[in-house]
């Protein structure tokens, strides 16, 4: 699928909560109480935390973007054309946001905050 569109991606590990050992957390800034009660929430919680702080790291421009996507995602064959669905709405998308949430497909979501959708 992404021969299709022109993208090379990079495949991000998840993290197991089961792997995590209480004693790291506080490091992290999180209490024992999530370690104790929702192990799968800790786990997906530290997988989208590492990968943030990782793309954070990286040397690009201000400008530039990253594209994020659940192994899940379907791409459509027109992605990134000047005629697919992204093109009607990224120009709307004020230029000091964060996090645009994209999901034309099924919306289920509500806007976070003023920067993040």
């Amino acid at each position: 699928m992404f021969k299709e569109v022109a993208i090379r991606p990079i495949r991000w590990p998840a993290t197991n909560g089961n792997d995590v050992s209480r004693y790291i957390l506080p490091e992290l800034g999180i209490g024992y109480s999530i370690f104790d009660a929702k192990k799968d929430i800790l786990g997906q919680y530290l997988s989208h935390r590492f990968l943030l702080e990782y793309l954070s790291s990286l040397d690009v421009p201000g400008y530039y973007g990253h594209l994020i996507l659940e192994d899940t995602a379907d791409i459509p064959h027109d992605f990134l054309e000047t005629t697919d669905e992204w093109h009607k709405f990224y120009k709307k998308v004020p230029t000091d946001w964060d996090i645009f949430y994209f999901d034309i497909l099924e919306p289920n979501g509500v806007p976070l905050g003023n920067q993040v959708m």
